[in-house]
């Protein structure tokens, strides 16, 4: 089966790349036509509760699959070829070690054929536990029951010769209960090789039900920024199974799933609700499970990722620029690679998730017009293919004006040649130039100094001053028209201040490294003379965060660590204040 295999139209609002504090999350909507339906009901039907028991027997029958058993190479060589005999020809190890023990996740890849570089991964630990008696640990349910649902995902995709447009690996997660000790090795790996994982499906504890109760719910582990994958995991479920999803934030950090998170990536994890009370015992068998209800679980999984990796890939950012007319925006998508790329199809709306039109565009420029001066707009933009699959909606917010908007980010320094302005480029795009105004401080009022054509946001003020300047800057559009200042900033030159002591770096604020960053950082930055120093770290609210300094410092180089645990993901800005000026570096906070 090809691109074809599934037609169906997907519309899902979620946290894309970053894109600034506008973007926004919603809840999934998903159209699914009739032969959609029948298509993804007719391959979840085989999806067979004998196999998944058999698989579990037989990982039940190595009496103990706990990571640091001698016996942990068989296990190797059984899941190895458990994914071989499902006719997946590309079955790989990732190795690590655990307190000097070789250890190796399992990893089986079906190649995708139209995004291959788009990857869903599907997986589930296959180690055991008991902390009594390490080598009587059948792990029937946790979690031999996970890794059944992974191995028969693949033997049925396999069976019905099924071509993803993404690369699909199914993964056996080894020392789980080392403490995630697989799973971290791979997902960091992932991450800093690039690889760009759409989405990661855990199972975990997935065949324990207590008969003597007649409901049949079971967990969707619910991540912030994954709330839309877990939606359409549900909806899966109720349309698909008998079962009902219940939604939690409960064990989020105690299966594999977490390390996925923790890098960043979507994720998603099913879960028995009742909660298996031989769990790391002895008695951890495969009598005491439903083994319907689990293949019920895997269903819905398997539904999930054939609705996934149909819809096109969300693009990887969107900028919007505003056209200076006061009536017009431009939608800029930064695109990803999709062979059967189609049209942009972009939402307007005066509130965030709701649209009152859209419209197809081919051009990766593009108009919208017809706007009110002054109102702010929600612009969504996703990519269709050529069968009209649509992909999830990445979402940003504009205001359209007719006067620019002032120059932000202004920053004076110190500098051989004179005081050094630089500010951040202005975002419109009729943008002529900027003008630059001085005043002395005896001086009443400010003076034109320079006009500084767009792009070129930096200024030095060759005048040697012998007192403290005060500086602002004003954008210009082609019309004429002109901004409000920017924030106002003042130069006050060593000679004033009385200081003869230089530092060979002079006033500078280094980039943080590394950036991004997850979840600490090193600030450098260099001070020419003593002077009263303040370096603070604000979100994009402009709430303080963090301090570090506020205080009188000598001339010289100085560094700080930054360890941002518990805030949320995304930009931050750093300042520093001296009697030289103030500069200022953005930082990107990865979750």
């Amino acid at each position: 089966m090809g691109k074809t295999f599934l037609l169906l139209i997907l519309a899902v609002l979620v946290w894309g790349p970053e894109i600034g504090p506008s973007a926004s999350a919603h809840p999934v909507s998903c159209l699914r036509t009739a032969a959609a339906d029948s298509t993804i009901s007719q391959t979840i039907s085989l999806i067979s509760d004998s196999a998944i028991y058999s698989d579990i027997s037989e990982m039940q029958s190595f009496l103990t699959r706990r990571w640091d058993r001698t016996n942990r190479e068989n296990v190797f060589q059984w899941l190895m070829s458990k994914f071989e005999e499902a006719g997946i020809s590309d079955v790989q190890t990732d190795t690590f070690r655990v307190n000097g023990i070789l250890e190796k996740n399992i990893v089986a890849t079906i190649p995708g054929k139209l995004i291959p570089q788009s990857v869903i991964i599907v997986g589930g630990h296959f180690d055991s536990y008991n902390s009594r008696w390490p080598d009587q640990a059948p792990g029937a349910d946790d979690n031999a029951s996970g890794t059944a649902a992974a191995i028969e995902m693949a033997r049925v995709l396999e069976a019905v010769n099924y071509e993803p447009s993404a690369t699909l690996k199914f993964i056996g997660f080894a020392a789980e209960e080392a403490g995630l000790r697989g799973s971290e090795n791979y997902a960091q790996g992932a991450y800093y090789a690039g690889m760009d994982i759409k989405l990661m499906m855990n199972y975990d504890m997935i065949g324990y039900r207590n008969l003597l109760e007649s409901d049949r719910n079971f967990y969707v582990i619910t991540y912030p920024g994954s709330e839309a994958c877990s939606d359409l995991y549900a909806e899966m479920a109720s349309d698909y199974t008998s079962l009902t999803p219940v939604f939690t934030d409960l064990y989020m950090g105690q299966s594999d799933s977490w390390s996925f998170y923790e890098m960043g990536y979507k994720t998603l994890f099913a879960m028995e609700e009742d909660f298996n009370p031989y769990y790391h015992s002895a008695n951890d068998l495969i009598d005491s499970l439903d083994i319907h209800y689990a293949g019920e679980i895997v269903k819905a999984g398997l539904a999930t990722l054939l609705v996934l990796d149909q819809v096109p890939p969300l693009i990887s950012g969107l900028n919007i620029l505003d056209r200076g007319t006061g009536n017009a925006l431009l939608a800029r998508p930064q695109n990803v690679p999709l062979p059967d790329f189609s049209s942009y199809r972009v939402y307007i709306g005066r509130q965030a998730g709701n649209y009152d039109s859209s419209f197809l565009s081919a051009s990766g420029d593009i108009e919208i017009n017809g706007l009110a001066a002054g109102t702010r707009y929600h612009i969504g933009v996703s990519m269709v293919d050529m069968l009209g699959l649509e992909s999830e909606i990445v979402e940003k917010s504009a205001v359209p004006l007719n006067v620019p908007l002032p120059p932000s980010g202004l920053t004076v320094s110190s500098t051989t040649s004179g005081p050094m302005l630089q500010w951040v480029p202005n975002r419109e795009m009729d943008i002529k130039g900027y003008n630059v105004y001085r005043k002395a401080a005896r001086e009443m009022s400010y003076g034109l100094l320079k006009f500084v054509l767009h792009p070129d946001t930096v200024f030095t003020d060759s005048t040697k001053p012998r007192d403290s300047w005060s500086y602002f800057v004003t954008a210009l559009d082609s019309s004429g028209n002109g901004s409000t200042p920017s924030d106002t900033l003042e130069f006050i030159p060593a000679s004033v201040l009385g200081i003869n002591e230089t530092h060979p770096l002079g006033f500078m604020l280094e980039q943080n490294y590394p950036n991004p960053f997850n979840p600490s950082t090193v600030i450098r930055y260099a001070l020419p003379g003593r002077t009263v120093t303040s370096l603070r770290i604000y979100n994009m609210l402009g709430q303080e965060v963090a301090a570090f300094a506020d205080e009188v410092k000598n001339a010289g180089s100085y560094e700080v660590s930054w360890n941002a645990g518990g805030l949320p993901g995304g930009i931050y800005i750093c300042c520093l204040k001296t009697l030289y000026g103030r500069m200022v570096r953005s930082m990107l906070l990865l979750r």
